[in-house]
């Protein structure tokens, strides 16, 4: 079961309409992140969706303007330390009973075009979205090569639309 947050508290956009137990999991405040893994830096939300695409959730209030290169190493620590949390718990290899942890994501295959790292950016408009996201894919360029996962940044109209904020 996830936390019952609604606001996240970096973006500030409510994300209440993501808390469905069964296929919402918050990464970021679990148990499961800070007791079994050592608290490591992760997205907000790790999402399964019916079609079976894993979205690993990030939010953001704004672009980084300063500091850009601390910004991406913490973008790229969140994006790759998610991953191995989830790969680890898929494998057995963090064995724990984290009620927390949605049972469907158990034996999901953590990689390939099944899995999305979708940066959801509140003070962007939509037509800096595709920039964004070309950034977002040189930044992430390793882990894209050796997970195959794909990268989408959205902002808070399109997260809207999508059901994913209020």
């Amino acid at each position: 079961m996830i936390n019952k947050r609604i606001e996240d508290e970096w973006s500030g956009m409510d994300f209440s309409p993501l808390l469905d137990c069964s296929r919402t999991f918050d990464i970021e405040k679990s148990n499961f992140r800070v007791k079994t893994c050592g608290n490591p830096r992760t997205v907000e939300f790790v999402k399964l969706l019916d079609s079976g695409v894993l979205l690993l959730i990030e939010a953001k209030k704004t672009i980084a303007r300063r500091d850009e290169e601390k910004s991406n190493l913490i973008l790229r620590l969140k994006a790759n330390e998610t991953i191995a949390m989830l790969v680890s718990k898929s494998q057995g290899v963090v064995a724990d009973n984290d009620e927390e942890f949605p049972s469907c994501m158990n034996r999901h295959i953590f990689c390939g075009e099944k899995t999305v790292f979708l940066l959801v950016i509140k003070g962007i408009p939509l037509e800096e979205c595709a920039l964004a996201k070309e950034a977002l894919n040189r930044m992430l360029k390793p882990l894209i090569k050796i997970w195959g996962i794909k990268v989408d940044v959205w902002n808070e109209e399109k997260a809207k639309e999508k059901g994913f904020v209020a």
